[in-house]
């Protein structure tokens, strides 16, 4: 050791010594300082008995940071007559335990007010590890902890009890590693231990082991010490969970009354009506509003600038928020207006989100003035909106023939009149059965245009009209409609079988015939048959592929006027009650249910034709001899 070093050591050793014996305090601590000099220069120079004082009255964690400082200091705060100061720092902390009897006041004080890493003094640690009684960052956390597992599979303190193995496991939510997961989980700390405590108990049962009684006393020494510690831990988890709950609400408090504060002097600047109208939590999670300083004059100079750009940006959203909202209401009430004063054909013919985008009516929608009140004289006459019907329809039929086109099954020469014939049907791609569904009813058919939670939109715009109408544009994204190869095929089968030209038949002309058609396929030996229109029979058909697989295609008989039988099935088809079906969720119903349940659960804001489900087959009896065929009758039945 230098002289010089020798020197202050000595100095500092001597007034130590005279301090505690009670000798006058004329002599201060003496420190040479080096570089910049703050406000505590002077405090070694004070005398003793006032720094004893002042010791007294400061905060336990004050009284860290003040050993700390200087090795002088801590030399001084460390030692065992200054244990007095530290005892009075801690008495002043409110509702504080008393300090465990196996702990020193520093290291109580320092367990419970310093957030620092105990390992490294580095990192902060804010989460206190009871059964250490310490704190660990998550650097330092797979040094000092590990799975009882993993140390088991290495053979780590094999001659340590299991109950030993106990006391050093970890308890309640304090792994924050991200090894360690989950980080919060109960299950995952109960299988951690501390590797110093199962370190130091290792060498105590090396040594307690020698002798049988030896041992047996420091088991029951060591499980006593550790029940002990737990009833105290629970204390202090207790307090300190009390005291962050009490800390947060003073914080609470004090944001709050800095929002106060800044409102009224928004509202003294012109912003009354922006305040009343917006969302409070904007200004509270502003980073200038949430802190949690009083806002006196002078802060209240430095931060208006920022908070008058705020209010500017806020105004201007609240102003176009207020326009999008009034176009929600205007989008509605032309949805309303299509339902209740134009004719039915137009109300179910057009979805109303694609109608509200055609000139006129965006124009009224979104173009008007927020201040106006649109009503229903303000929209296109119903004959203006039956032309805006027809030629959506037009476009949308030349749609459909680019989708047959995809199709392998189709000539390259289709048009527009290849939707009319009997063999033309599509389906709507989503989980579930495809229905075949017929050109006209495609275009009406609500799975088309119904909206899709679960679709991202690009256009933040087109999300909101759909948003306000619950649906979207007929087939949006093409996705949607495709042309359904199975009814096809199996449409050309079945009018092959009734005596036509599957390439010529239409629609039309097959819902005139009155005969009805017989699976061959489905006939039970001789005493039933199954008899059914043409149109249930292409949904049997795609059905009977669909189930039976290893059976061959069903074969098709034409019945009508000749078979003894066919009055009865006609009768059974006629007479048979009426279903329906929502094509959004397959719900099953009447027409009056089934048009709530979509008009309810499904949000569309227009009325929607709910089609009639085609008729069950029905079994009729086998005539001897079998009919499989007749003249077609003059008079039509529609089924």
């Amino acid at each position: 050791m230098s002289p010089s070093k020798y020197a202050r050591h000595t100095l500092m050793q001597a007034t130590v010594r005279d301090a505690h014996l009670g000798h006058p305090s004329s002599t201060a601590i003496q420190k040479p300082l080096r570089g910049r000099r703050g406000r505590l220069t002077r405090l070694p120079d004070l005398p003793l008995d006032i720094l004893f004082v002042i010791f007294g009255y400061l905060h336990p964690l004050d009284l860290l940071r003040l050993s700390r400082s200087w090795k002088q200091m801590r030399a001084f705060l460390m030692s065992r007559n200054s244990k007095w100061i530290w005892r009075h720092a801690l008495s002043h902390v409110e509702d504080l335990p008393d300090c465990p009897p196996n702990m020193s006041e520093p290291e109580y004080a320092n367990l419970m007010f310093s957030s620092l890493c105990h390992y490294c003094c580095i990192e902060r640690a804010p989460t206190i590890i009871w059964i250490s009684r310490s704190r660990s960052c998550s650097k330092c956390f797979p040094n000092h902890f590990q799975r009882t597992q993993k140390l088991r599979q290495s053979r780590s303190f094999p001659s340590l009890p299991d109950e030993c193995w106990e006391f050093a496991r970890l308890t309640g939510k304090v792994v924050h590693n991200t090894s360690f997961a989950p980080i919060t989980s109960r299950d995952t700390c109960q299988n951690i231990v501390n590797l110093d405590i199962l370190q130091q108990l290792s060498e105590e049962h090396a040594i307690a082991k020698r002798q049988p009684q030896e041992l047996e006393m420091w088991l029951s020494k060591t499980r006593l010490d550790h029940a002990a510690w737990v009833v105290i831990a629970d204390n202090l988890a207790a307090w300190q969970q009390n005291q962050a709950q009490k800390r947060g609400d003073e914080l609470a408090a004090a944001r709050r009354r800095r929002l106060d504060a800044v409102v009224r002097n928004l509202i003294a600047s012109g912003y009354e009506d922006v305040i009343e109208k917006m969302d409070l939590d904007l200004l509270r999670q502003h980073k200038l509003i949430k802190k949690t300083g009083d806002l006196t004059a002078r802060v209240w100079a430095n931060i208006k600038p920022s908070l008058m750009d705020f209010m500017i940006q806020v105004e201007s959203k609240l102003r176009e928020e207020h326009r999008l909202d009034q176009i929600t209401r205007r989008r509605r009430l032309f949805a309303k207006y299509i339902s209740d004063l134009c004719p039915p054909r137009c109300s179910t013919s057009v979805p109303i989100s694609e109608l509200s985008q055609a000139f006129p009516i965006k124009s009224v929608i979104e173009s008007s003035p927020v201040e106006q009140d649109i009503t229903f004289n303000d929209f296109p006459p119903p004959h203006a909106i039956i032309m805006l019907s027809s030629l959506w329809h037009r476009q949308k039929r030349q749609d459909l023939v680019q989708i047959m086109r995809k199709s392998p099954l189709m000539p390259r020469a289709v048009s527009v009149a290849h939707l009319d014939l009997a063999t033309t049907f599509f389906y709507c791609d989503g989980p579930g059965y495809r229905e075949p569904i017929g050109q006209k009813d495609v275009l009406i058919h609500p799975s088309a245009f119904s909206r899709r939670p679960d679709r991202d939109y690009n256009s933040v715009s087109v999300a909101r009209l759909f948003d306000d109408l619950q649906q979207e544009f007929w087939n949006f994204g093409g996705d949607r409609i495709s042309f359904h190869e199975s009814a096809h095929l199996a449409a050309r089968s079945i009018i092959a079988a009734g005596g036509y030209d599957p390439n010529t038949t239409t629609a039309a002309t097959m819902d005139g015939l009155s005969f009805l058609f017989e699976c061959r396929s489905c006939r039970c030996s001789t005493d039933s048959r199954l008899v059914m229109s043409w149109r249930r029979a292409i949904m049997h058909a795609i059905d009977h592929i669909s189930i039976s697989r290893q059976l061959p295609p069903p074969k098709w008989i034409k019945l009508d006027l000749s078979d003894p039988f066919y009055a009865t099935a006609v009768a059974q088809i006629v007479g048979e009650e009426p279903f329906f079906r929502c094509h959004i969720c397959n719900m099953f119903g009447d027409a009056a249910l089934i048009t709530n349940h979509i008009r309810e659960r499904h949000t569309l804001y227009q009325t929607v034709t709910v089609m009639r489900q085609p008729h069950s087959p029905v079994r009729v009896p086998c005539p001897l001899p079998l009919l499989g065929s007749g003249n077609s009758l003059d008079d039509s039945i529609a089924f």
